[in-house]
């Protein structure tokens, strides 16, 4: 929805595989879950990523679909959860996009090696966008899509789907 729900400057964590080169997992059909399994790839590292809380992102209704965090999602990360640091998920990377600083330089004469060099420079600063639990919900819900819900006393709730269609998410 359209309320704010915390404070620019939290800390937020992104978590995914940039340099994922693993298939060692299969889906468990009678736990609704995906296992690990043992495979001559392992020690893929997982990365994850910080970033402040900077501001929403609204659609053209004024709506929050994503929030805009201080630092870049790395190509990989796209699809990983968004959450805090007591494991409460608030969306999934979604992608990087570029603010222009508007400190660009022109012919400016720059000491390199000893020898003047006329260089030019156009700043931007990467942030990463996520998209919120609530529009991931939404588009769960809107395709009968099973998930389940739980709170930090670890119970876990089932919602929406059809028990039948083997498709779930945890959030």
């Amino acid at each position: 929805g359209n309320i704010r729900i915390f404070f620019e400057c939290i800390l937020l964590c992104r978590y995914g595989y940039p340099f994922a080169e693993f298939a060692d997992f299969v889906y468990d059909n009678d736990r609704d879950d995906i296992l690990w399994i043992e495979s001559e790839k392992a020690g893929t590292p997982a990365f994850p990523i910080e970033g402040m809380y900077t501001r929403n992102v609204v659609d053209s209704d004024g709506n929050v679909f994503e929030y805009e965090l201080s630092t870049p999602g790395l190509r990989g990360q796209s699809g990983g959860p968004l959450f805090d640091s007591h494991g409460v998920v608030f969306g999934m990377q979604s992608e990087t996009t570029f603010l222009h600083l508007g400190f660009d330089l022109f012919g400016v004469p720059i000491k390199v090696n000893g020898q003047i060099k006329q260089v030019e420079n156009h700043p931007f600063l990467h942030v990463g966008r996520c998209i919120t639990v609530d529009v991931i919900k939404s588009f769960l819900d809107a395709h009968s899509i099973k998930y389940y819900v739980g709170d930090p006393m670890g119970h876990v709730d089932v919602i929406n789907g059809d028990s039948n269609n083997g498709s779930a998410a945890q959030i």
